[in-house]
């Protein structure tokens, strides 16, 4: 795991930010952890995808 950099998040959803597990093509993976201190991986995918259908959120 990499440290958060300037530029990330700190919170997403109700998540908080611990670490940036990896960045690839697609978009960024963080580890995120609950108010409760359950881990998760937490995908955001980059802005130029985001508006393509397979992502589109229903």
């Amino acid at each position: 795991m990499n440290d958060l950099t300037p530029g990330d998040p700190l919170h997403i959803g109700g998540y908080r930010l611990l670490g940036r597990l990896g960045v690839g093509g697609m978009g960024t993976v963080y580890l995120g952890e609950s108010r409760d201190g359950q881990r998760v991986a937490v995908k955001v995918i980059n802005p130029e995808f985001s508006r393509h259908e397979q992502f589109s959120v229903i």
